[in-house]
């Protein structure tokens, strides 16, 4: 069976040539384009005339693919050294303006803004999360892939292509989390002002709910406004008015209404998360504060009642990153005591971070239970436990058991 072939026409005369079948299948715009009585359909071409040749390309890669490519963010270039050094960020007098937001009403955390707004059975693969895990914010430049996403989305919108808007929305909100929370002084913040402006530039203002990607730009900036205001080209933007400032004052008016709230941002924040946990030899007379404690006070070392074992502690690992912070932990390797030096202490449990789980770890202990009985961590306290690290019948089994919050 054969299907006619239409024409995509981006805004610099590049063209791109379709199957009208599967065009039409997954827009209705689309169908009607190619199917009604319009010019469109008989001349088999449609205009993209706002769109560039990239934005138009990703499009008709996701049509055939379901999936799309996209640019990674690009190396900085090392600046000169201005003459006497490099200048102080602009400042609120007195109490700085992130200081000040700080002590006021949580606003919604990042990754929870936009759950009404994306359907849970549109995942994006873990590479994604992965993919942006070596860019370091203060050494690449995020202008190029955060304007790619935006581009897609905005296309998307305007032609009804759901889930690959839904995608690009998803994809954005990985690299806004990536970039949370804003540096003073960083190159990162015109990336910020140049991307809400292309957004409220490109999408329209919905009269019974906030429109998604505006949703998430300004919920964005609304966590990092103390540091976005010191960038001279963010009070220009916050200068024009419009929708753009009624959406972020709103956020940031209702913040402020409630002096007893515990500031909290999405991708990251004051909160500490585990990222992980490790194990180090040490002295069973002189223990090792930051080790991970027994929840009884029971011995916390890991070769306790082992034959030879060695003094050896589990440490908790930190992080402010919400990508980073472990959902779960999994026994990767028993535990058996006979380890002669730091190099031999591997990683006995993996830590697991899990992308739409909205439950992170916070604290961990260790739980030394009995043999032949099933452990109940709501019993103690607690919301999760792994298997037993030592995976001894013949001793009592011995738990990481963890808290986590709800973002």
């Amino acid at each position: 069976m054969t299907s006619e072939v239409f024409e995509l026409v981006a805004s610099d005369d590049v063209r791109f040539f379709i199957n009208k079948a599967i065009l039409a299948s997954q827009s209705k715009p689309f169908e009607q384009a190619t199917s009604g009585p319009w010019e469109e359909a008989s001349k088999r071409m449609i205009e993209l005339k706002d769109w560039d040749s990239d934005t138009v390309a990703r499009l008709v890669e996701f049509l055939y693919l379901r999936n799309y490519d996209y640019p990674d963010p690009t190396p900085l270039k090392p600046a000169p050294e201005p003459a006497g050094g490099a200048p102080e960020p602009a400042q609120m007098e007195g109490e700085d303006a992130t200081s000040m937001l700080d002590r006021h009403r949580p606003l919604t955390p990042l990754e929870d803004c936009l759950r009404k707004s994306l359907p849970p059975d549109e995942d994006i693969s873990i590479t994604d999360s992965e993919r942006l895990d070596p860019f370091d914010p203060n050494d690449y430049d995020f202008q190029d892939i955060l304007l790619a996403h935006a581009k897609v989305y905005a296309l998307a919108n305007y032609k009804s292509v759901d889930t690959l808007r839904a995608l690009a929305l998803k994809r954005l909100l990985l690299t806004l989390s990536r970039l949370n929370p804003l540096q003073p002084a960083s190159h990162i913040l015109i990336n910020i002002v140049d991307f809400a402006s292309y957004v409220y530039a490109n999408t329209d203002c919905l009269s019974n709910s906030q429109e998604p990607l505006r949703k998430l730009t300004s919920q964005f900036i609304a966590l990092n406004f103390g540091v976005f205001q010191t960038e001279p080209r963010a009070i220009e933007l916050v200068a024009q008015g419009g929708d753009f400032v009624k959406d972020i004052m709103g956020k940031i008016s209702r913040r402020l209404s409630d002096p007893g709230g515990v500031y909290r941002t999405g991708g990251s924040s004051k909160m500490r998360y585990i990222s992980g946990v490790h194990a180090v030899r040490g002295s069973q007379e002189s223990p090792l504060e930051s080790r991970v404690k027994e929840v009884n006070d029971k011995d916390s070392n890991l070769s306790y009642m082992l034959d030879d074992g060695y003094t050896v502690w589990l440490v908790p690992e930190y992080t402010s990153l919400l990508h980073k912070a472990c959902t779960k932990f999994v026994v990767s390797a028993s535990f058996s005591g006979s380890v002669s030096q730091d190099d031999d202490l591997g990683s006995y449990l993996d830590g697991i971070k899990e992308d739409g789980i909205y439950e992170k770890i916070t604290e961990v202990a260790l739980y030394r239970g009995t043999p032949n009985t099933e452990l109940d961590v709501k019993s103690i306290g607690y919301d999760g436990r792994s298997g037993d690290i030592r995976n001894r019948s013949t001793s009592n089994p011995l738990y990481l058991v963890w808290k986590s919050v709800k973002i």
